[in-house]
């Protein structure tokens, strides 16, 4: 798999590289870094001691006012997240809370586990989806349960692939671009509420994907999921170790069930 990693002004000089991907099949992951600005011919003004460009100058280095959408550009792919890593700062770094776009012609290799779960699922229930059936479990079941928002159940994962693993799932094949502006504001309350409860637990660095399906049929559900890192909370040390990097299996000391206790007086 080639990654191709691009600033949005960058981006905007080729976009066309991402019709000739959709259209040789090519199995290139593209991510790209919006910021809406030039960002790289603002330092180029800084360089040369020209202080801070005035209004005009600002609107030349700007990408916005319209914001390109690169969902719907990307839109001859067919798969689709966005990522979210924020992490404390380390050493001379500083926290990146920023959003990362990626999309391709191919799944990622989560995408791709996920989606082939989901065909199966599918070939052995024709009427019925994977998301729909693993919401309904959830709901019945209760103890991981966390409730519905908008188009989306969420619940604490079952298997956690962190101390904190809280997943949000939309039933029924659509995808991010299907959704109603007031149902994506409902997926937000949904993640408001969750780092609100990290908050509380002292979690100050986590990671989200939202995965999402770009064109009918892919077999990719929509799928949110919000998981802690670095620190175990009270204990202080890093909860990446070698069961997770040499075995591919995940400890965690707080069980989800008690997660999802914890996390229903934060819920909307």
């Amino acid at each position: 798999k080639v990654i191709c990693l691009s600033g949005d002004g960058a981006g905007m000089y080729t976009n066309q590289a991402l019709w000739t991907m959709a259209r040789e099949g090519l199995d290139v992951c593209v991510v790209i870094f919006s910021n809406r600005k030039y960002q790289i011919l603002l330092g180029e003004l800084k360089g040369v001691g020209a202080g801070e460009p005035g209004k005009n100058a600002s609107r030349m280095l700007n990408l916005d006012e319209p914001a390109i959408d690169w969902v719907k550009l990307a839109q001859g792919m067919g798969f689709a997240s966005v990522n979210w890593n924020y992490m404390m700062p380390a050493g001379a770094g500083i926290i990146h809370p920023h959003f990362q776009l990626a999309a391709g012609k191919s799944p990622t290799k989560y995408q791709d586990a996920v989606r082939r779960r989901a065909q199966a699922f599918k070939r052995k229930e024709p009427n019925a989806d994977l998301a729909g059936a693993y919401l309904e479990h959830e709901r019945q079941q209760g103890q991981r349960w966390l409730g519905k928002l908008g188009p989306a159940g969420w619940a604490a994962t079952f298997a956690p692939r962190a101390i904190y693993d809280i997943v949000a799932l939309v039933p029924g094949q659509r995808g991010l671009c299907d959704l109603k502006p007031a149902q994506v504001e409902k997926l937000a309350q949904g993640v408001t509420a969750v780092l609100a409860y990290f908050q509380d637990k002292g979690v100050g660095s986590f990671n989200m994907a939202l995965h999402t399906p770009l064109k009918p049929g892919t077999g990719l559900p929509l799928m949110l999921r919000l998981v802690s890192r670095i620190e175990i909370p009270p204990l202080g040390v890093d909860e990446i170790n070698y069961f997770e990097k040499l075995h591919d299996e995940m400890l965690t000391f707080v069980r989800p069930e008690r997660v999802a206790q914890e996390l229903k007086p934060y819920w909307p």
